[in-house]
């Protein structure tokens, strides 16, 4: 009796949710495994399931809960397939506390009235547990089985096998998304941090190298709404008509993941090399302290300087730039009063304070700035929203020009990097193409500093412009 009521109820659960597995995103013909999809599928509803009945003594608690996280977590990716353009995945779940600190930063994903069911859910959960609460300890061993069981299985799979480099998009729909986060995490666990790098020999090329990551800088172009036809970017032409360097920066993400943009151009590691580690590397960097600019820099004389006009324990920068280098952390927050209109911090006034260091440098200078302006959200329907984005966006290209003028001024040995973290993601504003692409410029001076050596239009990856910024700070002496 007590067993064939705990199986009635698993397989209830397993028929129930079975339609969540085609929800995380769109599917097409040809895309799906059917047997390790299933396999999987069934796994993770038992322990769902067992982990409630162990805890609880019901069976048909346990069942809808089951139910419940499992279509919950499909909607969740395709929501966030629908914004981010990719779904739920196991670094999502370990860096959940850090959106839970930020909440303005993803509040916006959800309709108000998710956001309503939620709260009623979370505040329902302890009356229900309670309400169905039993005392049946045979029940319950049984279930405690069943989730011993379960990791069991996930232990002795032949990781290698199952998920052998990593790759979402067919992975959704041969391993599931439950299925993936528990498999990637394992990988991402077992992973060996990689061999440390050959030593800097050489000497500071140059006496300043100011490298800025621009939140969600973009082209306008890349909207299809009108108003965003005719918004002239004049001082990322400028510094393009004399670059040493420039293009399209290829990043990864859309719409959020500054940190993937940013190891690359700190550390230098395509996402090829992070295998597991590459979709939030700031949770390894540490590991990886010796590729990073500011450490290596540092060995050819360079003081390093990191800035963010934001809290710095957002990600743990507090903790892991200092870590990998920078001698100098500041959160160059001033003194802004946040508005609807202008929630952070102007770019130009980040580029304000950043002049005042690059003035006041005693000896070769290595700043590395992030800006914070254009962060998500916009306010406001969708036209405002854009028109908010844009104003933004102005900013930061004035920002650029400040730079590029004081730089001028000074007229001394000094590199100027300028790129875009990633494109914007506004709910209700359509993008042209699928591109993830953003701008980059590298200019050198004085002005005629490099003439000879520029090239045309040229497109990378943000480890490549890493190793750009090294060649060109650092003279080899062997």
């Amino acid at each position: 009796m007590m067993l064939g009521q705990f199986t009635v109820f698993y397989a209830l659960s397993v028929f129930i949710a079975l339609p969540s597995l085609l929800m995380p995103m769109p599917v097409k013909k040809g895309d799906i495994e059917a047997k390790p999809l299933v396999f999987l599928y069934c796994l993770n509803t038992l322990f769902l399931y067992a982990a409630v009945v162990a805890g609880d003594g019901a069976p048909a608690l346990g069942c809808v809960v089951a139910v419940a996280l499992s279509y919950g977590l499909a909607f969740a990716s395709r929501v966030k397939y629908r914004i981010l353009g990719e779904p739920v995945l196991f670094t999502d779940i370990i860096s959940l506390a850090e959106l839970v600190r930020n909440p303005k930063f993803f509040i916006f994903s959800l309709p108000p009235a998710a956001w309503v069911a939620s709260a009623l859910v979370l505040l329902a959960l302890p009356c229900v547990f309670w309400w169905f609460f039993t005392w049946d300890y045979a029940l319950r061993l049984v279930a405690a089985l069943a989730v011993v069981a379960v990791v069991a299985v996930y232990t002795r799979l032949p990781l290698a096998r199952w998920v052998a480099v990593p790759n979402w998009r067919r992975d959704v729909w041969r391993l599931g998304v439950a299925g993936m986060l528990v498999l990637y995490w394992r990988r991402w666990k077992a992973q060996a941090a990689p061999q440390p790098p050959m030593a800097v020999a050489g000497t500071a090329a140059r006496d300043v190298v100011v490298v800025v990551q621009c939140e969600s800088f973009a082209l306008p172009g890349m909207f299809a709404q009108e108003q965003a036809r005719g918004v002239a970017l004049p001082e990322l032409e400028r510094a393009q008509a004399r670059a040493r360097s420039a293009g399209g920066l290829l990043v990864s993400g859309f719409g959020a993941y500054t940190m993937r943009t940013e190891y690359g151009v700190l550390f230098g590691r395509e996402e090829q090399e992070l295998a597991f580690r590459q979709y939030d590397p700031f949770l390894t960097a540490a590991d990886d302290k010796q590729f990073s600019l500011p450490w290596r820099l540092r060995q050819a004389g360079y003081q390093s300087v990191f800035m963010h006009p934001h809290s710095l324990a957002f990600y743990g920068r507090d903790r892991l730039m200092p870590t990998i280098g920078f001698d100098v952390v500041d959160d160059s927050m001033g003194e802004h009063t946040p508005t609807r209109a202008t929630p952070y911090p102007e770019d130009t006034a980040l580029a304000a304070r950043m002049i005042d260091r690059i003035r006041t440098a005693s000896g070769p200078l290595f700043l590395y700035a992030v800006t914070m302006e254009n962060h998500a959200p916009w306010p406001g329907a969708p036209d405002e929203a854009l028109g908010h984005y844009l104003r933004h966006l102005r900013n930061s290209d004035t920002m650029l020009g400040m730079l590029v003028d004081e730089l001028d001024r000074l007229g001394r040995k000094s590199l100027l990097v300028f790129f875009g973290d990633h494109r914007p993601s506004i709910p209700g504003v359509n993008s042209v193409t699928q591109e993830r692409t953003t701008p980059y410029v590298c200019v050198e001076f004085p002005a005629t500093e490099g003439k000879a050596s520029r090239v045309p239009q040229q497109d990378m990856t943000p480890a490549a412009l890493h190793h750009l910024i090294e060649g060109l700070a650092v003279h080899r002496t062997m």
